[in-house]
């Protein structure tokens, strides 16, 4: 319901003509929630359902999947700690072993960002933040 709203609020049509691909932020609230799942509870469904969504995601616009990369180190990062301070070795583990899902999902990512990067490259299109 959330990426509803999200995603179909006024300030998102109103520019609708010019940026088709701003249509689709309906993953990003779906990818932090996932995430937050994941990293609160790192099994292999988790991670799966996390880099599904992250790859869809990414698949929706180049915009996004930059803003999340950015993004999430901000929602592990207090898990990260947590687990470090405790020295919880079985958590680490455990997120190294659900990581290993995104292997399954990084050919989708790679054929269609390669090429995107290649032709960025080529016209000589500088980006920063």
């Amino acid at each position: 319901m959330g990426a509803f709203v999200y995603t179909f609020n006024p300030l998102t049509f109103s520019h609708f003509a010019g940026h088709l691909q701003l249509m689709n932020k309906y993953f990003l609230p779906l990818v932090f929630l996932f995430a937050y799942i994941f990293f609160k509870n790192p099994t292999l469904k988790n991670a799966f359902l996390f880099f599904l969504l992250f790859t869809l995601n990414g698949l929706s616009s180049i915009y996004f999947e930059a803003f999340t990369l950015v993004a999430l180190p901000l929602v592990f990062l207090p898990f990260l700690i947590q687990n470090l301070i405790r020295r919880n070795l079985n958590y680490f583990i455990s997120i190294f072993k659900g990581s290993i899902v995104f292997l399954l999902f990084l050919p989708f990512l790679l054929y269609f960002n390669i090429p995107y990067f290649e032709f960025s490259k080529l016209e000589g299109i500088k980006r920063s933040l």
